[in-house]
């Protein structure tokens, strides 16, 4: 879904299978993704050895459509949790895999110019019929009303009147505060 060490250091055990990722993906390998490596083997020697970065074999710039013998994976780049940030949607099912450009109970920004485009895009599905699930990388699944909590979140962060979610937990509100300062940069 994009190149944040927590979606990635796995592809070396698929090493047998063609890795796919948006282009600004493959960038990210190249550029950050050995100095978080290099981070984290520093702050816990031992720990992350047998990381081994693979990076994607195959790249697609705005959407791919894969056939997975009887049902699609459509990929579509959003960026705005990265700059290299996709979902997924298996229209047979109607379910969008929403990676970080969806979560629950909101997304974490990173890349603040995009904060409006991935709004747009966000607005775009949640007004598609054929959505019924909606199953984030972190957080609890569920339908459109989470791409619209999201969208909520997103318009009050680029708006400057977002709130934070009631009983956030410690994680949540020093994001929300990351979050902020990163939707100044889209002004």
């Amino acid at each position: 879904s994009h190149a944040d060490w927590d979606h990635v250091w796995g592809t070396a055990a698929v090493l047998c299978l063609e890795i796919i990722g948006q282009k600004e993906c493959k960038d990210r390998f190249a550029s950050e993704l050995p100095a978080t490596l290099e981070q984290f083997r520093n702050e816990k020697p031992g720990t992350w050895d047998e990381i081994t970065l693979i990076p994607p074999t195959l790249v697609f710039d705005k959407n791919l459509t894969l056939d997975l013998g009887g049902i699609r994976l459509e990929l579509e780049h959003i960026p705005g949790h990265t700059r290299d940030a996709l979902i997924g949607f298996v229209p047979e099912w109607g379910v969008l895999l929403g990676g970080d450009v969806v979560e629950n109970p909101f997304p974490m920004l990173y890349d603040g110019p995009s904060l409006p485009v991935w709004i747009d895009h966000l607005r775009r599905w949640a007004s598609d019929r054929r959505v019924k699930t909606v199953i984030p990388a972190h957080g609890a699944v569920g339908g459109v009303e989470l791409l619209k909590s999201n969208i909520d979140y997103l318009a009050g962060l680029k708006d400057g009147n977002s709130r934070l979610p009631e009983n956030p937990g410690k994680f949540y509100a020093e994001s929300h505060q990351e979050n902020l300062k990163n939707a100044r940069l889209s002004s």
